[in-house]
């Protein structure tokens, strides 16, 4: 079965900007190893920016997923004619519905690039019996992912501003579930590296110089380990932080710099990241949460952290310079 990691994403969509984000409340403190890695960099601020009221029909709201570093949301909401569609807004406010393959009814979000052009999935029917992966241009007109074998359920997840895309498919040859990466100047998709043909794997995050972050899982084992793909689909194993049992890569920046989860022996998820100069770091959940990890990290060597308490709550967290801050 195939494992795809959604990143969890605030509501509040924040840029850079306007109200300051030195929060005053200091969890505890990352590694030093780790805090050596992480450039001097100035603290965030940011500011809100209000969407403007829909201009596309829908029947409930629209739920917004990701944000591309130009200011493109992506999300998704359901049509006046019943069926939930990948919808989009740009810097400017333009509202785009994105459209499915001739014949399919709906269609779903995957990431969004800085030029408005996206990926997803279109969907035949409410049964989602028929998942094809398709890219959108900004205009929102779909157009299949070539190459990819035959089969009834596929996912276009990740695309970078380079136009790299990356996916996952239920079948390839013998292989029954396999990742692929492809660009719009290949005839046909590429696979990526797994341990075995029956192993399990996700993959997560992409970078602008087509780094895949993901984790795989061997054949009768159960422990997840983080790997990096390349566009040629060579995989590169990264090692499980010490203290942990297993642990999967949730995000990448354009050095290499590699942040995810990892699980600890008493079932706590804890956020960890890795550079090739600095090795692994592990990150505890501060007190009074059960769940933390890496959902992001910029290019400024700045870590973003999801935290989860017992009830749910949950709360964003950056480190900047070795301090974590709500």
């Amino acid at each position: 079965m195939i494992h795809i990691i959604r990143r969890a994403l605030p509501t509040a969509l924040c840029v850079a900007g306007l109200a300051a984000c030195d929060a005053s409340r200091t969890v505890e403190p990352a590694a030093a190893d780790a805090n050596a890695a992480i450039a001097r960099t100035p603290a965030l601020r940011w500011r809100v920016v209000d969407l403007g009221a829909p201009t596309v029909p829908l029947q409930f709201g629209f739920s917004p997923q990701e944000v591309s570093t130009a200011g493109h949301v992506a999300g998704q909401g359901r049509l006046l004619s019943g069926f939930t569609h990948a919808i989009s807004v740009s810097p400017t406010g333009v509202w785009t519905v994105k459209r499915p393959l001739p014949g399919d009814a709906g269609t779903f979000p995957g990431r969004i690039n800085r030029f408005g052009v996206q990926v997803g999935i279109s969907v035949l029917d409410r049964a989602y019996s028929e998942l094809e992966a398709v890219i959108w241009d900004a205009a929102g007109n779909p157009t299949k992912i070539p190459g990819l074998p035959r089969s009834s359920q596929e996912f276009a997840g990740l695309i970078n501003d380079r136009g790299y895309v990356v996916g996952e498919t239920t079948l390839w040859g013998s292989v029954t579930a396999r990742p692929f990466v492809w660009h719009r100047s290949w005839p046909a998709v590429r696979a990526l590296q797994l341990p075995d043909p029956g192993a399990g794997f996700g993959t997560s995050a992409m970078n602008n110089r087509g780094q895949i972050a993901g984790n795989v899982t061997a054949s009768g084992t159960e422990t997840a380990i983080p790997v990096v793909w390349d566009t040629t689909g060579a995989r590169r194993d990264l090692p499980v932080p010490a203290g942990a049992a297993s642990a999967q890569a949730t995000a990448i920046n354009d050095a290499g710099m590699v942040g995810g989860l990892a699980t600890l022996a008493d079932g706590t998820l804890a956020g960890w990241s890795w550079t090739a100069r600095r090795g692994a770091a592990l990150y505890q959940p501060p007190a009074g949460y059960v769940a933390f990890y890496v959902t992001s990290i910029d290019n400024e060597g700045r870590i973003y952290f999801a935290a989860s308490k017992p009830d749910f709550t949950q709360v964003f967290f950056v480190l900047v310079n070795g301090r974590m801050s709500e």
